[in-house]
């Protein structure tokens, strides 16, 4: 009995401690804060698409560090060609896209790879990309060199 009610004992005070390090965002769920001195990648995903036909890579870049970076380019095997793309407004109501050679990633800042804005282009795909799928994209970094993501295709808006 002794044992039980140190292990319960025990659970409370590692939930105290969870609850330490969650604020409290206004009709969200608690949110994990985010660590200084950061750099992550997070909520990589590709829409599906089939082989032979275009489909591109969406993520968030949260630099938390005092030092910026540059992200130069991208790799995947999943493609003949990858490039970084910015969706642009090119008049009339009319969107484009167009091909950007880098993306600075300034210090403490956010950076959203996101549809109608920056993405990675996986131009000519090599297979199939099914909801579901798991993949890996290397993105390049002017100073933290290859980062390996793994992104899921979904179909998402």
């Amino acid at each position: 009995m002794k044992k039980f009610g140190l292990l319960f004992i025990s659970l409370i005070f590692v939930n105290l401690l969870i609850g330490c390090n969650q604020e409290k965002v206004p009709g969200n769920k608690a949110k994990v804060k985010k660590l200084k001195n950061t750099f992550s990648i997070s909520g990589a995903w590709i829409r599906p698409a089939a082989k032979n036909m275009n489909s591109a890579c969406y993520f968030e870049v949260v630099n938390n560090t005092s030092k910026p970076d540059t992200l130069l380019g991208a790799e995947s095997d999943l493609a003949k060609t990858v490039q970084i793309h910015e969706t642009f407004n090119s008049g009339k109501d009319m969107m484009g896209m167009k091909h950007v050679k880098v993306v600075p990633v300034k210090a403490n800042s956010t950076v959203q790879f996101k549809p109608s804005g920056y993405h990675v282009m996986l131009i000519g795909l090599n297979e199939d990309l099914k909801p579901g799928d798991t993949e890996r994209v290397t993105l390049k970094f002017k100073n933290r060199g290859k980062v390996v993501i793994i992104a899921k295709v979904k179909n998402n808006r």
